[in-house]
């Protein structure tokens, strides 16, 4: 049985300015799971290649998010982020 590569398991997304929807073709096992599991996302295409399962899903771009990684902030960041907070507190009561 054929497999893809580690490198070919790969996950592409298009979406444009003038579309509302955005395309999603993967490999990768993780993201077809979270897809197949997403009541918005439509499967369009099958893309299983030998014993890799694929596939190509359609949902609302709105919903494609790219989120930043976790932020390591030091003590004095957090802080700082707290006397803000506590500060925002006070200016509404």
């Amino acid at each position: 049985m054929d497999h893809l590569t580690p490198y070919e398991r790969e996950t592409v997304i298009l979406m444009s300015d003038g579309d509302d929807v955005a395309t999603i073709a993967t490999h990768q096992r993780t993201v077809l799971t979270k897809l197949e599991n997403n009541p918005a996302a439509v499967k369009v295409e099958d893309l299983t290649h030998g014993g890799s399962r694929g596939a190509k899903f359609t949902l609302p771009a709105k919903l494609v998010s790219f989120r930043r990684g976790h932020v390591q902030l030091s003590d004095a960041d957090r802080e700082a982020r707290a006397e803000r907070a506590r500060a925002m507190g006070h200016k509404r009561m």
